[in-house]
């Protein structure tokens, strides 16, 4: 019994120790595990920080062309724009060797003629999201759809190939199987064109195309020289195709060149940018940089390989499409982030009234323009009658100032979609208030005595009478200036015709039975007597022994000489287009005789004078088609001061300014507007206190709208002018000396001939 006691005892001392030194163990390795977890561990891993932003799409400007390339690019493209404003036959000078005409020979050719030389089509192609060529927003801001047909979209997608096998992936590979035309057998090239189009909304986009040209040095043995099909060029080939659309087919008003790789077209489109911009260092987003067609720079864009098929769809196909030109181009670069690319919009638009490069049908020597007026008339006063011209309380009713909500297009609609004109951005204050000042001194000179208006001249003048009259036709032609009258088009092309019926005016031609003359005058001539044409730059003339330079400046505007109406339809002053030559021409160098205003009085004159009107029956004047930024962002700004929150233009009859107010008169100093202005205070003594009351700014009713303008003459109201030295207007010519508005006088014949236009309707 003691025996196992002990061994109890001891067992216990054992475990006891055994307990002890484990305890002791295991407190020795909680220290040193917690030592370890506190200095010797890694840090925890930080918090995720908030994602970056998304990378903005970038793409830096190439290399630029040198002379040669940009010089021949521009060449060309100043070529396309003669042949594309010209006649047929002018437009066939643009080939080598000249031709009598630019018709296509494939004008009359359906698609069955390019498939007898081996081309084909289909709606394969890898992107049917516009989104993915980073241009989707850009064809939502020309209310075109951004997707495929099939797609949820209405772009007809397709691409056209020319021995070429679509594989599943969405890669091609040449297919080398030969084709007989006529007994002969040819190889495949290889081409493709991948093409858009919107027939309802005039509308291609070329996303991708390799010609036969070019595709065929790619094949072994190479295809080229007359292994080529008869059908190559990708305008006809897309010509081909808008043909099938029939009368559906409008316009087109918009071409596209979407992700351009060309080396050399990168290079001019750098250079443009460049020789606009000197310290440019990228493509801009979308809306881009805009180049005029008219400007040495939007001529070299035209000049580009990725241009040139447009312009050749316009020239080669005048007899079905009317006589159409690419106005403008704009520059700019896609949305995605990779694979950036720069792209181009060219603006497709009616060559303007008489507004041919050539001018050779209308433009000539001046004096003999003033001599056919006698032709139209020629009645005496004593034969006046009396026009009840319609007032402008008659005028309808302007819009009321209420914003409208933005129009949704249809996309699924290929009937015509209502037509929209958004508001342009706002100038700063400063040329906001510049215009409004030089507004408010027009008022001003214009309702108060000649002596008054005098002072608004740098420097001030004892008078504001102009130097000019019906008399200064030779001064026209001494200072290098030719003219003519247009007969076509109606006023229904600069989308004002209904503008003008409910103003009760013609709006039609004299040649097409109406009452209106469309007049055109340039400085310098496109073409020589035997037809051949000629440069602006290489011209000069002479003047008092000093000789000078043609600038190309135009003014085209038409008279309603009837109802009291001048339209400014197109116009460039020598100031403006001279300060882009190279060199510029400016300040001694220009004509004396270059504003718009003498031009439009000297006409205005001469035809009361020859036709024995009344030149004090002048009551409104327009602008039309308005694209001087400026005048549009101030435009726009006068619209949203009126009416906060509203986004667009209104169409007619449009915002009324009363010209007492800021924003009249900040329309009044506008480029757009200034003329009408010093048309009346610089003539008081023919005209009378005559003064613009009000202005309406509305959009056309074409389908690419143009913002714009009526102005309202008006007698001054009786006492509004401080000085009494004024010599009172005569009895019958302004409702200021007691006449009404209709007791201006016209001579019968004119009248009369206005009487039967109508009647025959």
């Amino acid at each position: 019994m003691k025996i196992n006691n002990i061994a109890a005892w001891v067992t216990l001392i054992v475990s006891s120790s055994q307990a002890l030194r484990i305890s002791h163990h295991a407190n020795t390795t909680l220290e040193a595990f917690d030592k370890v977890s506190k200095h010797n561990l890694p840090p925890p891993v930080p918090p995720r920080p908030a994602p970056r932003p998304p990378k903005e799409p970038y793409l830096g400007l190439y290399d630029n062309a040198d002379d040669d390339a940009w010089n021949k690019a521009k060449c060309k493209g100043a070529n396309f724009v003669r042949a594309m404003r010209g006649s047929d036959r002018d437009a066939g000078q643009v080939f080598s060797p000249p031709r009598d005409s630019a018709a296509s020979e494939f004008e009359n050719s359906s698609f069955d003629f390019a498939e007898k030389w081996g081309w084909s089509y289909s709606e394969t192609i890898p992107a049917v999201d516009f989104k993915d060529w980073g241009v989707n927003n850009v064809l939502r801001d020309l209310t075109l759809s951004d997707k495929c047909a099939g797609w949820g979209g209405y772009l007809d997608c397709l691409t056209f190939v020319h021995g070429l096998n679509q594989l599943a992936d969405g890669k091609r590979e040449h297919d080398p199987a030969p084709y007989d035309v006529d007994g002969k057998t040819y190889r495949t090239s290889g081409a493709h064109y991948r093409i858009a189009f919107d027939a309802s909304k005039g509308v291609i986009i070329a996303m991708d195309r390799a010609s036969p040209q070019s595709a065929g040095k790619d094949i072994q043995p190479p295809v080229q020289g007359k292994e080529l099909p008869a059908i190559s060029a990708s305008s006809d080939i897309m010509w081909m195709y808008w043909k099938m659309y029939g009368d559906a087919a409008k316009g087109p008003n918009y071409f596209l060149s979407l992700s351009i790789t060309n080396e050399a077209t990168q290079k001019i489109i750098s250079r443009a940018i460049r020789e606009t911009i000197a310290d440019a260092k990228d493509f801009p987003a979308w809306g881009g940089y805009k180049f005029d067609t008219d400007t040495p720079e939007g001529q070299a864009l035209l000049g580009t390989q990725n241009a040139q098929a447009f312009s050749y769809f316009l020239l080669q196909h005048e007899a079905t499409l009317g006589n159409l030109y690419i106005s403008e181009v704009r520059v700019f670069r896609d949305d995605r982030t990779k694979h950036t690319g720069a792209n181009l919009l060219f603006i497709v638009e009616p060559v303007p009234a008489n507004g041919t490069e050539p001018f050779a049908e209308t433009l000539g020597n001046i004096r003999d323009m003033f001599a056919k007026l006698k032709q139209h008339g020629g009645a005496s006063a004593a034969d006046e009658v009396k026009v009840a011209a319609k007032r402008p309380e008659d005028l309808p009713a302007p819009k009321a100032l209420i914003v409208m909500p933005r129009p949704v297009p249809d996309l699924f609609s290929k009937d015509p979609q209502p037509t929209f004109l958004n508001l342009y951005p706002n100038p700063a204050d400063g040329e906001f208030e510049k215009a409004r000042c030089k507004g408010a001194n027009f008022v001003k000179a214009m309702k108060g005595s000649d002596t008054e208006a005098g002072k608004i001249f740098k420097p001030p003048r004892d008078s504001a009478a102009g130097i000019y009259n019906e008399n200064n036709v030779d001064d026209l032609v001494e200072w290098g200036w030719s003219g003519g009258e247009a007969f076509e088009p109606d006023m229904k092309h600069w989308g004002v015709d209904g503008v003008l019926r409910d103003m009760d005016s013609s709006d039609k031609l004299l040649a097409q039975g109406g009452d209106v003359r469309l007049v055109s005058f340039m400085h310098g001539q496109s073409k020589e007597e035997n037809g051949q044409w000629l440069t602006i730059d290489d011209q000069r003339y002479e003047h008092d022994g000093k000789e000078y330079r043609y600038t190309g400046a135009w003014y085209r505007f038409a008279v309603d000489e009837i109802n009291g109406l001048i339209i400014a339809t197109d116009r460039t002053s020598p100031q403006d287009i001279g300060g882009k030559k190279i060199p510029e021409i400016v300040g001694d160098d220009l004509p004396l005789i270059r504003a718009f205003s003498d031009f439009a009085w000297i006409y205005w004159a001469t035809l009361a004078e020859q036709l024995g009107g009344d030149v004090k029956n002048i009551h409104y004047f327009m602008s039309l088609s308005i694209t001087n930024e400026l005048t549009q962002g101030i435009l726009s700004r006068c619209v949203r001061e009126i009416l906060p929150g509203s986004w667009g233009f209104p169409d007619w009859p449009g915002f009324e300014f009363d010209t007492s107010t800021p924003q009249g008169q900040a329309i009044l100093g506008t480029p757009n507007a200034q003329a009408f202005s010093y048309f009346l205070l610089q003539h008081k003594k023919e005209l009378g206190n005559l003064y613009i009351s009000k202005v309406r700014v509305f959009h056309d009713a074409n389908w690419i709208a143009h913002t714009s303008l009526l102005f309202v003459v008006e007698p001054v109201p009786t006492g509004t002018s401080p000085e009494k030295s004024e010599k009172p207007t005569e009895q019958g010519n302004s409702a200021a000396a007691g006449a009404p508005v209709q007791e201006r006088g016209v001579p019968a014949i004119l009248r009369l001939r206005r009487w039967w236009n109508r009647a025959k309707l």
